[in-house]
């Protein structure tokens, strides 16, 4: 849990609350209307592909989560995934997409805030709220493996075989854009250097070889409210990490 809502709540707070009542009650902390990712379509040319996406996701998250598992169909209701379409979009590097997310939360995010917040709480929203630091990147192959090989949203997947991107784009992210990466020119510059902090010797993944590639793959069924839930602790993210590609995050 984030440190300025834990220390309001006490130590025993996580205990004797639920996920989602959790998340209500950050919600009201910050008096915040939505909550949920970000979402960024970039892939494109199936409309019915993606609409059955987006019906699974709902059911998955809204019907069955929150009203079915946790009984929260005020929090359902609340949740917003901000879905961003844009033909541009296509084919987009996960680089990219967090280009255009941090833009979003440095603009258009703003709206969302009240105006009225005391100075902590103006500070640490934007830091404790996994809406402005995560956002969710689908391409072909994540879309896929939730329409063509996840079993129907009625149906448990206990395999978890759906799952899409979940993009890091908080501050403590300072690494390169690698998609606009020169490694040639890197590795002429770093001639009289030890260690590259930026080559950790991982396999190249999307131009990043480091052991945390700033995105990873997340079970579609553990997405809401689980995932976004222990997001609200910043350092989580390190705890749960699964590298990509071959490694899906499963709750």
């Amino acid at each position: 849990m984030s440190p300025l809502f834990s220390h309001d709540k006490g130590t025993q707070y996580t205990l004797e609350t639920t996920t989602a009542e959790q998340i209500q009650d950050l919600l009201s902390f910050y008096r915040l209307q939505r909550w949920g990712f970000v979402i960024y379509r970039c892939t494109y040319g199936n409309d019915d592909a993606w609409a059955s996406f987006m019906r699974h996701l709902n059911h998955r998250t809204k019907q069955h989560v929150l009203t079915d598992t946790y009984d929260s169909p005020t929090l359902a209701d609340s949740l917003d995934w901000n879905v961003q379409e844009d033909q541009s979009l296509d084919g987009a590097s996960k680089d990219e997409v967090r280009r255009r997310f941090k833009q979003w939360v440095a603009s258009g995010a703003r709206a969302e805030f009240p105006s009225d917040l005391d100075a902590d709480k103006t500070r640490f929203l934007p830091i404790e709220n996994p809406r402005y630091n995560y956002c969710i990147h689908v391409d072909r192959a994540s879309l896929d493996s939730v329409v063509k090989h996840a079993l129907q949203p009625n149906q448990l997947d206990l395999k978890k075989r759906g799952w899409v991107n979940l993009i890091r784009a908080d501050d403590s992210w300072d690494y390169p854009d690698f998609d606009r990466f020169d490694w040639a020119a890197r590795a002429r510059e770093m001639e009289s250097v030890e260690e590259d902090p930026f080559n950790e010797g991982e396999a190249e993944v999307e131009g990043s070889k480091l052991s945390d590639v700033g995105w990873m793959k997340v079970c579609v069924d553990g997405l809401i409210p689980d995932v976004y839930d222990t997001l609200t602790s910043p350092h989580m993210w390190d705890n749960m990490y699964c590298r990509p590609p071959n490694e899906i995050m499963k709750r």
